[in-house]
């Protein structure tokens, strides 16, 4: 099964909850936009790339940073 989120799409309210719980600065991610604003290059969190890998069996999901 594959989902390609759209702006139309409903946004998890369950994830965007983990993702404030969990990342520093505790963003409010209420929408896919907003989810996409963390990784933009000039504005996202992070001054150096990430990687993000997603375990679509279990449904949690791992960040990580080189460094």
């Amino acid at each position: 099964m594959s989902f390609t989120p759209t702006e139309k799409s409903d946004f998890p309210y369950k994830f965007g909850e983990i993702l404030q719980e969990n990342i520093l600065g505790k963003p409010i991610v209420s929408s896919w936009k907003a989810f996409r604003d963390l990784f933009s290059k000039n504005d996202g969190l992070w001054d150096r790339p990430l990687i993000l890998l997603i375990d679509e069996d279990s449904g949690l999901f791992i960040l990580c940073a080189d460094g």
